[in-house]
């Protein structure tokens, strides 16, 4: 081979490979707050009598230019369209998505993870909420059972009905 068929080749190679890093996901950890980050939490629960404030059925959306919306009351559904409450400021978002974070709500292979129009519902004549976070231009949807039969429960996820009912004014009991 002479000298320029090798450097055809290495350049070819070069070229190959730098497209092959463009087509891979790459993982970034996210420290702060994205700029697109919203939240849609659906709190669904057929008894909500003495209910703990993040058990109480709601809609809350929050937007990424911090505007929170909520709807309470039994027949809050997907179709509900919520009243804008306030507007957060930059702490309150930033503590809002470090719960969702930390709850695992913004994975792709979470613990709660549905896929987009599944239709998820939690065990018969239980709570559940329907929560989607959109972070880093993605979005991830969820479905998760506050019920007996969730075990355990989902305190992490719980935290973060319980602050988006707090930013609500929603009175604790």
């Amino acid at each position: 081979m002479d000298r320029r068929s090798i450097i055809t080749v290495l350049a070819s190679l070069g070229a190959a490979i730098a497209l092959m890093r463009c087509a891979a996901p790459a993982r970034v950890e996210v420290r702060g707050r994205p700029a697109d980050f919203t939240l849609d939490a659906l709190v669904l629960n057929p008894d909500p009598a003495g209910a703990p404030r993040w058990r109480r059925p709601a809609r809350y959306i929050v937007t990424a230019d911090g505007e929170l919306r909520v709807a309470l009351g039994p027949g809050v559904s997907r179709r509900t369209i919520p009243r804008l409450a306030r507007t957060l400021e930059r702490d309150q978002l930033d503590r809002l998505w470090t719960l969702a974070r930390e709850a695992g709500l913004a994975e792709p292979d979470g613990a709660w993870s549905i896929e987009w129009g599944e239709t998820w519902s939690a065990p018969a004549g239980e709570a559940s909420a329907v929560i989607t976070i959109s972070a880093n231009g993605r979005r991830y949807h969820n479905g998760v059972a506050m019920g007996a039969s969730s075990g355990l429960g989902a305190p992490r996820v719980e935290a973060l009905l319980d602050a988006l009912g707090e930013l609500a004014w929603v009175p604790e009991g």
